[in-house]
Parts: C-alpha cells; sequence; structure tokens
C-alpha cells in the first residue's frame, strides 16, 4: 500500500519480496521509512528479520514495534475475498487492517530506509487527524480492538486503563488549556461509539 503523494526505492519491491519469501507464513513486509528530513525507523530489534504476528502485534500496541501502513508489503492472499479488506468503521483504517491481518500471519523486517513519506500541510493527517486530536482516540481503538487478542486479561486491562488515563488528560489539556472546547465533543461521540463515553468518575481519575 503506497499513498499518492509518497515515493519508494528502485528496489523497495526487491527487497521486500525477498524477505517475504523467507517464511511462507510472512504475510506483510515492513521498511524504515524517511518522514520528512529524518528517518522513521521501525523500532524492531535490528537482528530480527521474522517476527509472529502477534508478537509484532504486542510491541506495536507498547510502543517497541512500528508499523506505517501506507509503506507495507501485502502478500495477496491476505487480502480477504470475503469482506472489504479496509473496515468502513475504523477511523485509522489502514493501519487497522495491517493489525487484523497481523493476527493470521508473521511480519518481515528489511531494515533499510526504502520508503519516502511527504509530509506538508494538505495532508488528512494535517487537516483532521491532528487538529482533533483523533491520533489519541485511534490508538485507544486499537487496543479496545486487538488488545484482547494478545494480551492476558489481566495485562490487557492495566494497559488500557494506563492509556485512557493518559488519553483524558490530553483532552482535557486541548479542552481546557489551548481551549479547543470541540474536541472533547468530538472524542466523547467516538467513545460513545465504542461503549467507553467518559463520565464524571473518569475525569476524576486524570488527576
Amino acid at each position: 500500500m503506497l499513498c499518492a503523494d509518497d515515493t519508494i526505492a528502485p528496489d523497495y519491491i526487491e527487497k521486500c519480496v525477498t524477505a517475504g519469501r523467507g517464511d511462507k507464513d510472512i504475510g506483510i513486509v515492513t521498511c524504515d521509512v524517511n518522514s520528512g528530513d529524518s528517518v522513521q525507523n521501525s523500532v524492531w530489534p535490528d537482528d530480527v528479520g521474522i517476527l509472529d504476528g502477534r508478537e509484532a502485534l504486542r510491541r506495536f500496541l507498547t510502543l517497541r514495534g512500528n508499523l506505517l501502513a501506507p509503506h507495507l508489503l501485502y502478500r495477496p492472499d491476505v487480502l480477504s475475498d470475503d469482506a472489504p479488506f479496509f473496515e468502513e468503521t475504523a477511523r485509522a483504517f489502514d493501519t487497522d487492517a495491517v493489525l487484523r491481518s497481523l493476527c493470521n500471519c508473521k511480519l518481515g523486517i528489511v531494515h533499510e530506509t526504502l520508503a519516502v513519506r511527504r509530509l506538508h500541510d494538505d495532508t488528512v493527517t494535517a487537516r483532521e487527524v491532528l487538529p482533533k486530536r483523533l491520533h489519541l482516540f485511534q490508538w485507544y481503538e486499537f487496543l479496545h480492538r486487538y488488545g484482547h487478542e494478545v494480551f492476558p486479561f489481566e495485562e490487557n486491562t492495566a494497559l488500557r486503563r494506563r492509556y485512557r488515563r493518559h488519553y483524558l488528560w490530553r483532552l482535557l489539556r486541548a479542552a481546557f488549556v489551548s481551549r479547543n472546547v470541540d474536541v472533547w465533543e468530538i472524542h466523547s461521540r467516538h467513545l460513545n461509539e465504542i461503549g467507553e463515553k467518559p463520565g464524571i468518575a473518569d475525569v476524576f481519575s486524570v488527576f
């Protein structure tokens, strides 16, 4: 998958396909990406070229692995014929598709910078996601959808509780410090859709 205004190196496909052939169960291959003026390292261990998908998912959800959905190579049979690959109800539908796929396949890793991510003010991220702080909800939605798939119940509960406090704190700062009151309303609606609308007790738990 590649965003329309991003680019890949001439040998991107060759190197990613080679990595994908390293194991019959690899369904997705990732690499390092140049974002703006810096390399966005994938954070995966330097000596690891293949990861079990669920281990990759655990690492991603605990910030020990990075996945940029628009710069991944997919094996064709990862794309199901039975349902849309991109789920319309997911906010970050491209990353959601990656995480859903990793529940059933391995991840191949190329430790080279083979893609370039163009950053500018007219991207969806710049226009919609960052001003509304939607990336904060997207991460909570990832935990809501996939945490129970890869973590024991107690660990998943603790992880979601920690992130929820951080999440609500960021929203309160946006609403009262940055005077962006609309952010709280937007996120309350999104959280209500997944049965997680914050109440008074949640607000007090932040402090």
